[in-house]
C-alpha cells in the first residue's frame, strides 16, 4: 500500500513539475521574442506545446550520463545570472522604491513555496546519479576503496561542494538584483535591464543570459 502511495505522489509531484517547467519557459521565450522586436508573437498554449514537443526527445534515454554536459550548462547559467545583476547592480539606474529587510505576503509566501517544491524535484535524482556512478578512475583519491564506500564517498562530496555552490549564487543573485530593483522587480528579471537604464556591456550580457537559457 505505501509502495503504490508513493507512486502516485511521485507521479503527482512529476507532472506538476513538468507543467511547472514548461510553463516558465514558454513565459520565458514570449518575453524574449519581445525583447528582440519580434512583434508577432504565438499565444502561451502555443509555446508551452512547442516547449513540449522539443523537450521530449532528450527524455527517451534511459541512461543519464548525457546529462552530466546539462548539469554544466544550468550552472554557467547561474554564474551568468549572478554576473548580470552584480554588474547591473552598478551600470543600471536603480529602483526609487525603499529597501525592506523583512517582507511578508501571501504572494510571496507562495512564489517561495513554489521555488522550494520545483527545488524538491532533484532531491529525487540522486538515487539515479548514484546507480549511474562509474567506478573510480585511477587519479581519483577514492581509487582502491570497495565499490560501494567509493560511491558513497564521491556523492557526499558531490552533494557537499554543490550545496555551498548553491547557496553562494543564489545569494548573489537576491541580494545584488534586489539592491537593484526591489519592489519593481519584474518576474522575469532580464525584462527589468532596458537599454535607456543600463549600460552597453550590461545589455550584452543580458543577451548572452537569454541565448544560453533558450539553448537550455
Amino acid at each position: 500500500r505505501a509502495g503504490a502511495f508513493l507512486d502516485v505522489l511521485l507521479t503527482c509531484l512529476g507532472c506538476g513539475i513538468i507543467v511547472m517547467y514548461l510553463v516558465f519557459m514558454a513565459q520565458f521565450l514570449t518575453a524574449f521574442l519581445s525583447q528582440i522586436g519580434i512583434g508577432a508573437q504565438p499565444s502561451r498554449n502555443t509555446m508551452i506545446i512547442a516547449c513540449a514537443i522539443a523537450s521530449y526527445p532528450p527524455s527517451l534515454p534511459s541512461s543519464i550520463g548525457a546529462m552530466r554536459f546539462m548539469a554544466v550548462w544550468i550552472y554557467l547559467v547561474l554564474v551568468l545570472v549572478a554576473v548580470l545583476t552584480s554588474v547591473g547592480l552598478v551600470t543600471c539606474d536603480h529602483s526609487k522604491s525603499n529597501i525592506e529587510v523583512v517582507k511578508f505576503s501571501p504572494a510571496g509566501t507562495l512564489s517561495a513555496f513554489c521555488i522550494f517544491f520545483f527545488a524538491q524535484m532533484y532531491h529525487f535524482n540522486l538515487y539515479t546519479i548514484f546507480s549511474s556512478l562509474q567506478p573510480a578512475p585511477p587519479y581519483s583519491q577514492n581509487f582502491g576503496l570497495e565499490p560501494s564506500l567509493a560511491d558513497i564517498t564521491r556523492m557526499r562530496k558531490i552533494i557537499r561542494l554543490t550545496a555551498m555552490f548553491t547557496i553562494l549564487i543564489c545569494a548573489v543573485i537576491s541580494v545584488t538584483g534586489y539592491l537593484s530593483w526591489r519592489s519593481d522587480t519584474n518576474q522575469n528579471i532580464i525584462l527589468n535591464y532596458k537599454p535607456g537604464e543600463c549600460g552597453p556591456g550590461t545589455m550584452a550580457v543580458t543577451l548572452a543570459l537569454q541565448l544560453m537559457l533558450l539553448l537550455n
